[in-house]
């Protein structure tokens, strides 16, 4: 199955905006009545830092457990 996403990014004077659509059949959950979902979304300046909307402590192993709910 192709995973085709689409996504636009914009600006104003209040910062950087970006919207992407994605299949729901691309992602993957149980099927369980009751659901927790985790979400990460970032950005990395090449040579200068990565940021991430929720915070990621570099002491623990792994980050995905670390993305917010």
């Amino acid at each position: 199955m192709e995973c085709r996403l689409e996504s636009a990014v914009s600006q104003d004077d209040e910062g950087w905006y970006v919207e992407i659509k994605m299949p729901y059949s691309s992602l993957r959950f149980p099927s369980a009545n009751d659901q927790d979902w985790h979400v990460q979304f970032g950005e990395k300046y090449v040579g200068l830092e990565t940021s991430c909307w929720s915070p990621i402590d570099p002491t623990v192993s792994g980050w995905v457990q670390q993305s917010g709910r």
